[in-house]
């Protein structure tokens, strides 16, 4: 897709933007305010399609939220500029889908605490992603730790895309078992150029679902 846009917000408090699939899409930032509602559901016409962001020609930076009532999808950047590109659901918003989810950014994606995340498939991209603790979090990196890590976990087809790396730190983990010994994760799906383990000399890190994909659609050199 071609993107014209720098800046996409939704601020729609009391009310909600509804369809069977939404895609919001921005060179600079795509923003979900506070109190705001998104909602995909309904049926779409036509097949879910893979999205295609950038060439020789076009930078493919930006973010871009995708709700959809259909399967997920995958995003492919080419031509990245490293420029600086958000996405951000803010506290106390709702992104919630029929089916899929998808945030992406090819620098920087924010989820705030209290923001809610509903739908069957997850899919969250970002420059880098840090799995466990991270003392120093760079301003590229999205962390995965505690509240959010266990609310990306409650979907059970979850998708990590890392634009450049998916960082370990410490004893982090992904999936495992619930208290009836069943995988919580049921697809996971790393997307990474590389898959590294920080500070965790002595320590195990855990990659358990049904299914795991490690796979790498990033421009350039793995």
């Amino acid at each position: 897709i071609a993107v014209s846009a720098g800046e996409v917000v939704v601020d729609n408090a009391g009310g909600v933007l509804t369809g069977p699939e939404i895609i919001l899409a921005a060179n600079n930032a795509v923003t979900v305010k506070a109190g705001s509602n998104i909602e995909a559901k309904g049926t779409l016409s036509g097949q879910a399609s893979d999205i295609a962001i950038g060439d020789a020609t076009l930078k493919g930076d930006g973010a871009l939220l995708r709700i959809s009532a259909a399967p997920q999808v995958s995003i492919a950047r080419t031509n990245l500029a490293n420029t600086a590109a958000t996405l951000t659901i803010e506290d106390g918003a709702t992104v919630g889908a029929q089916d899929a989810l998808l945030l992406d950014s090819s620098y920087a994606t924010a989820v705030g605490k209290k923001a809610n995340l509903n739908g069957k498939a997850l899919s969250i991209a970002a420059q880098n992603i840090d799995i466990g603790t991270n003392p120093t979090p760079g301003n590229t990196a999205l962390a995965l730790s505690g509240d959010l890590l266990a609310r990306a976990q409650t979907f059970k087809d979850l998708t990590l895309h890392s634009y450049n790396d998916i960082n370990f730190y410490g004893e982090g983990f992904l999936g495992g078992l619930d208290t009836n010994q069943k995988h919580i994760l049921n697809n996971l799906v790393l997307n990474t150029r590389s898959l590294n383990g920080v500070a965790n000399k002595g320590l195990t890190n855990i990659i358990d679902a049904n299914n795991v994909t490690l796979t790498n659609n990033n421009a350039g050199a793995s």
